[in-house]
């Protein structure tokens, strides 16, 4: 493929390049991978070796193609197609617009756009940015006619409708992160504002919301923004979303058929956009909480989804993270139902919450500290315990748990409740070091917090505690700084003996305020005996003034 990746583009290449790609592109794939292409649907692409050049392609799903640009032929695709795919072509313009090929102009003027003039049509109106459906490109309906206008938005129809209407309206977004809410408002949320019917106008901008942010999922996910950057645009929509639900009137809404409708809608499309597919950033799972938590749904309809979800967590061949979210949206329905003990012991039926992803609850522990409710976040907190060694973020996770036990025992100020948070923080270390310490601080058990220094050999004097510990209690300090100096010794060379005289200063300072000054004679005596064969250990401590 020597034709490919120029720095400048000839008639001559350009014309190499449109034959290599009739002859490996069928051009019903030449035709849609120009759409996708145009669509902005090729979210990202680098190479993975010297010849392979990989992308990533949401068409629908999230696809893989890989193109060997050394030879096109042994290109693949995630899509599972034989031979090349519409996927590969997009992988392929896209590659070559940031190779600085004019692919537009390149697609006209070698008559790539294809051999029909509806899908040459189709083609170039996805290009220029036509509202059609992502993969509807030059396709007709059912009856074969072409794809009419987009109809707007209006109360009634069904919540599919909506939804089906959104895909027309804004199936992709190709601006920046920051214009992506003023876009969705511009292009979905507008049309409800003349609605008089407010509890329909709430319910249409809610699933207009949900729609959003699958668009910021499908469109960031594997974006330059990061997690925290998408995490932070994801929560701007859910706060949006939770504005409209508690301005309505919940208990009308389900006294009106067609709201009950639009309602019950709600959950099915979060259970399409969230509960279905892996690697998304948005929390779903929250969502699913908010909508049941504060729609009175009848409990007939609480049941029937509680038992859909556990059915459907058993689905062979059901990714793991997938299983534990249904799982989880289905215990909070028995939280609904009944509480939270009847929620624990349905998530102890399920040998995956032995292993569980712990910070799909800590919406709870949000929740019951926020609102006070110590004896819920009790249950919580205790079943959480023995499954936070999985915390899977390396203790960041594990960090706020620990604070909602440190928020319970100051509430509840048992000596059974403080027994539970500090043993839950001395299983969590080391990555709780500084909350145990600060606890035991706050506690005034001192010695337990100079015992917490030498196991991870922490060094106290550099702690913002250091003086209120000297201050109180100079004894407990003595071990530390006789572990630190022995530590010291045994580096063997003059910079590790200078450290140890520090320690040796450090402990006459605390020798002295505990009042025992004839043992900081005997310590000292006993050192130049054990180490009495070391004459540059002895140099340093004279030099330090240690001994004269």
């Amino acid at each position: 493929m020597s034709v490919f990746l120029k720095e400048s583009w000839t008639e001559e290449d350009q014309r190499k390049m449109a034959a290599q790609l009739r002859g490996f592109l069928l051009p019903f794939a030449i035709v849609e991978g120009y759409g996708i292409y145009g669509r902005g649907q090729v979210v990202v692409g680098d190479w993975k070796d010297k010849h392979t050049f990989t992308a990533i392609v949401m068409d629908g799903d999230m696809v893989e193609t890989g193109i060997r640009f050394d030879f096109l032929p042994h290109s693949r695709c995630s899509c599972g197609t034989k031979g090349s795919c519409s996927h590969m072509a997009a992988a392929i313009f896209w590659k070559l617009r940031q190779e600085g090929l004019d692919v537009r102009r390149f697609v006209k003027a070698y008559g790539l756009e294809g051999t029909s003039s509806p899908a040459k049509a189709a083609a170039a109106r996805s290009f220029f940015g036509s509202p059609m459906p992502a993969g509807r490109a030059g396709k007709s309906d059912a009856s074969g006619a072409k794809p009419g206008p987009v109809e707007t938005p209006a109360p009634g129809g069904g919540f599919r409708k909506w939804h089906r209407q959104f895909e027309q309206l804004l199936p992709v977004y190709r601006g920046e992160k920051e214009h992506f809410l003023q876009t969705v408002d511009r292009h979905l949320l507008r049309y409800a504002e003349d609605w008089p019917d407010m509890q329909l106008k709430a319910l249409y901008r809610m699933h207009a919301l949900l729609y959003a942010m699958r668009l910021a999922d499908r469109t960031f996910a594997l974006s330059a923004y990061g997690f925290y950057g998408i995490r932070e645009l994801s929560d701007e929509l859910i706060v949006l979303f939770a504005e409209e639900l508690r301005g309505t009137d919940r208990e009308g809404m389900t006294m009106r058929e067609d709201c009950l409708a639009y309602a019950r809608g709600l959950s099915v499309m979060i259970d399409e956009y969230g509960l279905s597919e892996r690697q998304s950033l948005i929390r779903w799972l929250f969502i699913f909480r908010l909508v049941w938590t504060n729609i009175p749904f009848e409990p007939e309809l609480r049941r029937r989804e509680r038992e859909r979800l556990a059915e459907s967590a058993n689905e062979p061949g059901l990714d793991g993270e997938l299983r534990m979210l249904r799982i989880a949206a289905a215990a909070h329905l028995v939280v609904l139902e009944e509480n939270d003990a009847a929620a624990l012991a349905f998530l102890d039926g399920h040998t995956e919450t032995e292993m569980a992803m712990v910070y799909l609850f800590y919406d709870y522990l949000e929740l019951y500290t926020e609102t006070r409710q110590w004896s819920r976040l009790h249950l919580w907190l205790a079943w959480l315990r023995p499954r936070m060694a999985y915390d899977r973020n390396e203790g960041m996770g594990s960090r706020y748990y620990l604070d909602c036990w440190r928020k319970l025992a100051e509430a509840e100020a048992t000596d059974e409740r403080r027994k539970d948070m500090l043993e839950a923080m001395s299983e969590a270390l080391p990555y709780s070091f500084d909350l145990y310490a600060e606890a035991l601080i706050e506690m005034e058990d001192y010695r337990r917090w100079a015992d917490l220094h030498i196991a991870l050999r922490e060094a106290p004097n550099e702690s913002s505690h250091y003086s209120k510990v000297e201050a109180k209690a100079p004894q407990v300090l003595l071990p530390v700084f006789h572990q630190s100096v022995e530590r010291w010794i045994r580096g063997k060379n003059r910079d590790s003996y200078r450290e140890a005289v520090r320690g040796m200063r450090q402990l006459e300072k605390l020798y002295r305020k505990a009042k025992m000054p004839e043992r900081w004679r005997e310590y000292t005596g006993q050192l130049l005996e054990r180490y009495s064969r070391m004459r540059a250990l002895h140099e340093e401590m004279r030099k330090g003034g240690v001994i004269r």
